[in-house]
């Protein structure tokens, strides 16, 4: 289940798309959004699903964001 509610890494996401000729683009912002997201929605999912609640820390998103967020945003940048 928990598999099944953590989004797509930037790499299978991306490559994929590039494969089949699409938009790396929106691959590439897709992949950006879910990751901002999934803080909040794997939690809440996981929640609806299992009935099994989950507490979400203010100082977990923070770490979530620089270690995550962070080297995407340089590498946009680059």
């Amino acid at each position: 289940m928990i598999m099944a509610s953590v989004p797509c890494t930037l790499a299978s996401a991306v490559l994929w798309t590039r494969m089949a000729s699409g938009n790396d683009a929106v691959a590439l912002l897709i992949t950006v959004l879910t990751t901002c997201l999934s803080c909040l929605v794997t939690p809440a999912w996981l929640g609806l699903t299992t009935g099994i609640g989950a507490a979400v820390s203010l100082h977990m998103m923070l770490g979530r964001a620089l270690i995550l967020l962070v080297p995407v945003g340089l590498g946009a940048c680059h």
